[in-house]
Order: structure tokens, then sequence, then C-alpha cells
């Protein structure tokens, strides 16, 4: 209602803006202010005329004036207007300050008729010049015996303030200053264009819903008494609780025959579905129904009738099904006893084949082995053949190396105590990773006692610690662990203390022997001599070894290459024959699966009759 409240004073006050702007652009108004030098003129009636008019039209007009600061015109016309200094008005002046919008003033009493008035002005534009105002004086009787007659309902009345609290309507204090008042205070500082007030009006509880008109600055509202609007709500809710319950009483009566309509020859379906359940199918339902529960029995009848095929097929097949897998399962004990047997000898065979086949690969390797020696013989006895014709020559540079050899001793010897320095170093720190080995054993140890400790903790955690009580143990296993890993690297350490308390001894001892080896060099030196005798007499005797050898070589091929015949044959019988066990060995495996299947398959039939009797279909 207050929006319709809000709606009929926009309407009323955009008519007369639309109306302003058309008077403001029309031609007649330049006429007046080009054409018109004093009162009553010709100009000035023409103009008036033009006035009168929209006085005729627009029955709230009070007052119509146009004025360029010099002159002024208004209809209807009094003398006294000549006396009027506009640039005081405010019509006049914020219509300067503002050419291309309507001014509205607040609402005021008017001299003349004593009743509420406002004032519209317009600027009369020219292109860019202002040829002076044009303004209208509305009287606002219409519009509050307007809004006063409109029947809010729930006993609610209306008001309208301005934005200083003048009621320009109210039911007993219009034309009066209501700023004082709470909340007229909190209706006109609220910023919200829309809103509900609850307040006390007098001794009443009130609540106003109201709404403001930004362009007047006006707030329109509609109050109601509390009391009134609880009371009538109530017999609102009465009325609707009411025919709620009518409603409801006559839906139920409704639904309820309906649904026992309906019911009954679902039970009926129902009771025939569970006679199927216990596997009577000579069930029947008969209806002549054309809705969706008659479809529902038709298709249940049918459901029926093909039930009795199947389960008449199913017992049919049943008894053959049952009679071919006794028969299979017969041919399937005589195959599997067959298929052993011929296992057996297969495997007998594949055993002596396989074993014939070993024997011939070891003469085959042996045989191999004696040829490759033979072979190493005739390569050595060509070598050494070479050996004793570069052996003078050798022997020679050996004379002479054996004077560099003594020469070298005495770098060697040098060498000997850098490596004996070298070896003393390496036990010092061998004695410091056995302290550091010593650390990691202490820590080993308190790892153990720490994982001790955390197992008694979980232990009396319980259910809570048994995870950590894992973790626990496996500390406690690593901690033994590294300690015996420890032990195992300080006793390697003890051993490498001795290994080199021994080297050390062995490089003294080697010096000593350096230097009996001295002596022995010059020994060979003439051992040397004696050596290029022999080496001559050794070339005879090889000469006829040659010989010998190359006729050892022509008979050991033909013993090869028979040896490796007598062993592919072998290995190639062996093969077929383990081929041959294998595939039994599955024909076995595929007949007892078959033999284990056939018995299932009895077991099967079996039940599947068991349950097919159940069924009642004749």
């Amino acid at each position: 209602m207050v929006s319709e409240l809000t709606n009929s004073i926009s309407n009323f006050i955009d008519g007369y803006e639309k109306s302003i702007l058309e008077i403001a652009s029309d031609q007649p108004v330049k006429d007046y202010y080009y054409n018109s030098t004093s009162f009553n003129d010709e100009g000035d009636q023409a103009f008036r005329q033009h006035l009168k008019r929209y006085m005729n039209i627009y029955d709230s007009s009070a007052n119509i004036y146009f004025t360029d600061s010099n002159k002024i015109i208004i209809e209807p016309h009094f003398d006294e207007i000549f006396d009027l200094d506009v640039h005081s008005r405010a019509w006049y002046t914020e219509a300067m300050k503002n050419p291309d919008e309507v001014f509205w003033s607040p609402p005021y009493i008017d001299a003349q008729s004593g009743e509420y008035t406002i004032s519209g002005s317009k600027a009369v534009m020219e292109g860019n010049n202002i040829l002076g105002v044009l303004g209208v004086d509305i009287l606002l009787t219409s519009l509050t015996e307007e809004i006063s007659k409109i029947d809010l309902g729930y006993d609610g009345y209306p008001i309208i303030l301005d934005s200083s609290g003048l009621a320009i309507v109210h039911p007993t204090q219009s034309g009066g200053d209501l700023s004082n008042f709470e909340y007229v205070k909190k209706m006109l500082n609220d910023q919200n264009e829309k809103n509900v007030l609850k307040t006390t009006i007098g001794d009443e509880k009130s609540v106003i819903v109201y709404e403001k008109i930004p362009s007047l600055g006006w707030t329109v509202g509609a109050v109601y008494n509390l009391n009134q609007l609880h009371g009538t709500a109530h017999d609102i809710q009465n009325m609707i609780i009411i025919f709620a319950l009518i409603i409801l009483l006559a839906t139920f009566i409704i639904l309820y025959f309906t649904i026992t309509k309906m019911m009954q020859p679902i039970h009926s379906l129902s009771s025939s579905m569970e006679q199927v359940a216990h596997g009577d199918l000579t069930v029947h339902i008969d209806t002549r129904r054309k809705d969706e529960i008659g479809e529902l029995a038709q298709h249940f009848n049918k459901m029926i009738d093909e039930m009795k095929k199947i389960i008449g097929v199913v017992q049919s097949s049943s008894k053959q099904v049952e009679d071919r897998s006794h028969h299979l399962s017969a041919l399937a004990e005589e195959t599997n006893a067959s298929s052993s047997e011929v296992a057996k000898a297969v495997r007998e065979i594949a055993i002596g084949a396989t074993k014939s086949s070993e024997n011939a690969d070891q003469v085959t390797v042996s045989s191999t082995k004696l040829a490759d020696k033979i072979n190493d013989m005739t390569e050595q006895s060509k070598a050494l053949k070479g050996i004793t014709n570069e052996a003078h020559s050798i022997n020679h540079e050996g004379q002479e190396k054996m004077n560099n050899l003594l020469s070298s001793f005495t770098n060697s010897k040098e060498e000997l105590l850098n490596m004996a320095r070298s070896i003393t170093s390496l036990e010092e720190k061998i004695h410091a990773i056995e302290f550091v080995i010593d650390s990691i054993s202490e820590i080993s140890a308190q790892t153990n006692l720490l994982a001790l400790n955390a197992s008694i903790e979980a232990a009396r955690a319980g259910e809570h610690g048994k995870g950590f009580a894992v973790v626990a143990e496996e500390v406690r296993k690593l901690a033994e662990q590294s300690a015996k890993a420890t032990e195992h690297v300080k006793s390697t350490i003890l051993k490498l203390q001795d290994e080199a308390k021994v080297v050390v001894n062995d490089m003294n001892e080697m010096q000593d022997t350096f230097k009996e080896q001295e002596k022995v060099v010059e020994d060979t030196g003439k051992l040397f001599k004696n050596l290029s005798t022999m080496i001559r007499n050794m070339e005879n005797t090889f000469k006829t070894v040659t010989e010998e050898i190359d006729s050892i070589i022509k008979y050991k091929d033909r013993v090869v290459k028979t040896i490796e015949e007598m062993s592919e044959t072998a290995q190639t019988t062996a093969a077929s024959c383990e081929e041959v066990s294998a595939a039994s060995d599955e024909q076995l495996t595929a007949i007892q699966s078959v033999a284990e299947a056939s018995e299932e398959l009895n077991q099967l039939s079996a039940e599947l009759s068991k349950t097919i009797s159940k069924f009642k279909i004749q």
C-alpha cells in the first residue's frame, strides 16, 4: 500500500513536471520574451491566453508565471507581482543554477488560498542561452484529499512528511511540525529508501511502513495499530486453520476410498505371488480391469506361463545332463588309468635317453679336452722350438740383465724402507680406528638399553603401546646387530695390527734376503753359460717329439668326430622323450580335470533336479 501511495504522488508530480518541461520549451514563451515590452500589450495578452489554457487543463495549479528578471507575467494576474524581487526567490535562483532540471520547492502555505502549495520551476532555454524562468504553483489539496481517501486496511492511516518534518498529510496534525517526535526523527535520519519502524505513538504501539521520494525529499508512510494487526492476523490464522482442517478431512476421506479400491486387486496379486514364491506355478489371476493393475495381472499370468515352459525345459535338460555326466565320468576314469601307464613308460624311456645323452656328453667333453691338450702340445712344441733358437741370444741378454739387476737391488732397498714407514703409519691409523669402534660399541650398548626401557614403557601402556613396542624391538635388534658388527670390525682391526707387525718383520727379513740375492745373481750368471749347452741338446730332442705328435693328431680327429655324432643322436632322443613325457603329463592333468568337472556336474545336476522338483506346474 505504501508503494501505491508513493506511485500516486510520483505520478502526480511527474505529470506536472512533464507539463512544465513542455510549456518551457514551447514557442509562445519565446514569443513573449521577444515581442512583449509592457504589461497587457499584444505579446502579453497572447501568452496570457496560453497560460490560461494550461490552468484549465491542470486544475491543481494555483499560479503560472514567467520572468526574465526584467519583466514578469503571472496568471491569474495581481499588481503586487511587479514589486517581487525574483532574485530572492529560491524557485528562480535554483532554476538558474540548474537550467536542465525542474526544481521543486518545499511545501509552503500559499498567501492567497491559505493552502499547502509546492512550486516547480524550469529555466527557459534557447540553445545555450537562458531566457528566463517558468514556474507553476501547485496546490496539494487535491493530492492530500486523494491520499486521505485511500483505504490502507487494518484501520491504518497515511502520513506524508517533507524533509524538515512538516506534516503534509496527517489525520490530526496536517500542516504541523512533527520534527520533534522521536519516530519522525528516525524516519528522516534513515538512509534507506524503504523500511519498517516499530514505535509508540501516543500510548499505542504502532508500526510505520514508509518509503521516501528522493526527488521531493518527502517521506510517505502508512501507520498501523500493532494490536489491531495482531487481532486481524489471529482471525486470518484461525480461518486458514479451519479451511486447512476441512480440506485435510475431505482429502483423507477421498484417499481412503480410492486407496482401498486400488489395494484390493494388489492384495490379490500379492497372494498369488506368495504362492509362486513357494513353488506353485498353477496359480492364475482372472481380471477384466483395463487399467495399470489389469495390465500388471496380465503380465503376471504371462510370466507364470513362461516360467512353466522354462521349468519344463530345465527338468528335461537336467535329466540329460545327469546321464551324460555319468557316462563322461566313466570314460574319464578309464582314460586316466591308460594315460598313467603311458606316462610311466615314457618317463622310463626319457630317463634312459637322458642318461645316455649325459654319458655321451661326458665322453665328448673328455675327447675335446684330449684334443685340446694335443693341440696345446703341438703349439708348445713349436713355440719351444722357436724358444730354443732364441735362447742363445736371450742367454746373452740375460747375463747383461743380471748386471742391471744388481744395480736395481740398491733402489729396491730404498723402496723397502719407504714401505716400512707407510706400514708404520698404517698401524697408527688402525689404532685410531680402534678408538672410534670402542665409541660405537658404547653407543650401541646405550641404544640397546634405551630400546629395553622403551619396551617396558610400551608394555605399561597396554594396547596403545603395541605399535611402539614393535618399533622398540626393532631398535633393540639393530643395536645388537651394530654391536656384533662393531665386534667383528674390532677383531678385524686386531688382525690387521698383527698382520702389520708381521709385514714389518717380513720387510726386515726381505732386506736380508736382498743381500743374499745379490750373491745368488752372481752365481746365476755362471749358470747361464752351462744353460747354452743344454739348449743345443734340446733342439735335437724336440724335432723327434714334433713328428710323433703330428701322427697322434690324425687319429684324434677321427675319434672326436665319431663321439660328436653319438652325442647328437643321444641328445635328440632325450629331447623327444622329454617332450612326449611332458605331453603325457599335460594329457593326464587334463583328464583328471575332466573327471573332477564331471563329478561337479553330477552334483550340480542333482541339486538342480532337487530345486526344480519344488515347482508345481500341473
